[in-house]
């Protein structure tokens, strides 16, 4: 799938943080803002608009807001992520 974005368009940073996650299947969600998130370590499968996407160690993965994204399998026994 492909995803693009105006660079045109400043964007705003509302919220940084880590996470933790042990075992944990991704939130089946939709979201009003777009999320990035780096992971540190682990692997987890997450999938968007149908879509799957397996992220590792030192992947990153950029969801869209508005776009249905969730998981069906659990990650690895830990997960540690940075997101933006």
């Amino acid at each position: 799938m492909k995803n693009s974005l105006n660079p045109a368009v400043l964007r705003t940073v509302n919220q940084c943080n880590f996470n933790k996650f042990s075992n944990a299947v991704h939130a089946n969600r939709v979201l009003d803002e777009h999320c990035m998130f780096f992971v540190l370590e682990g692997e987890w499968e997450i999938w968007q608009d149908g879509e799957p996407y397996t992220v590792k160690k030192d992947d990153m993965i950029f969801l869209m807001r508005g776009r249905h994204h969730y998981g069906l399998i659990p990650s690895s026994p830990v997960v540690r992520t940075c997101f933006i």
